[in-house]
């Protein structure tokens, strides 16, 4: 089979735009949402100030969130560089390293029903695979949408994707405050965590629905020991 020109990649990406402009959408309005109720700065820490006194983990997991998101990049960046499709990796890996555990937060909590300790250890190995995971297939999520959306149409994709989520996120949250209010701990917290977990599965196939064409990387395939050579220069 002949390898795909690009004349004809660019007709693909330009017949699925509409497409995959929806998908996309979808995909981050729902992110959006789900991230309310698992809010890193509000809903976390309380979540954790009922579990511990230490402050040191209370603040923890905010870190464990934004470190999460980052420091990954730099292991996944080479791999996802070599893939002919880029939403592999926020949809086949995504799927397990940075959605299930979400989904696995909301049973979870119902653990502070019998220890408190037990629940803070199964919520920071939850919580640090989700953070991680996600930083882990986060280039390849980035790659992909810069692959299927032309550059002169992404920032209004993601103008009216933050707009959505963003104002959706109102009602989001408004919902979390009142799952907190109206039910005793921890079954708000895990009424949160359901909804997000269920919102972070409606966000995920919207990724798998997006259509992208296999396309061969035209840059030097380089063994990980040369990428890890060249990391410090770059960093």
């Amino acid at each position: 089979m002949s390898q795909t020109t690009a004349p004809s990649i660019e007709q693909e990406i330009e017949r699925n735009f509409r497409h995959n402009a929806i998908v996309n959408l979808l995909d981050g309005a729902f992110f959006w949402f789900s991230l309310s109720f698992v809010a890193a700065n509000t809903i976390i820490p309380l979540w954790v100030s009922h579990l511990t006194d230490s402050t040191v983990l209370i603040g923890l997991a905010s870190a464990v969130h934004v470190a999460g998101w980052y420091l990954p990049q730099l292991f996944t960046a080479n791999w996802v560089q070599r893939l002919e499709r880029k939403k592999v990796a926020p949809v086949n890996v995504g799927f397990f390293s940075e959605r299930l555990p979400i989904v696995l937060m909301g049973p979870a909590a119902l653990l502070a029903t019998r220890s408190l300790t037990l629940a803070l250890v199964v919520f920071f190995v939850l919580y640090t695979w989700a953070s991680l995971g996600g930083g882990a297939v986060a280039v390849g999520w980035q790659d992909m949408l810069a692959k299927v959306i032309p550059r002169d149409r992404r920032a209004r994709l993601f103008g009216l994707t933050n707009f959505i989520g963003m104002g959706g996120g109102v009602l989001t949250a408004a919902i979390a405050s009142w799952f907190l209010k109206q039910y005793d701990f921890p079954y708000g917290y895990a009424l949160c965590f359901a909804a997000a977990g269920v919102l972070t599965l409606g966000s995920w196939t919207g990724l798998a629905l997006v259509r992208e064409p296999r396309q061969a990387s035209t840059a030097p395939a380089i063994s990980q020991r040369e990428y890890w050579r060249r990391l410090p220069a770059i960093v």
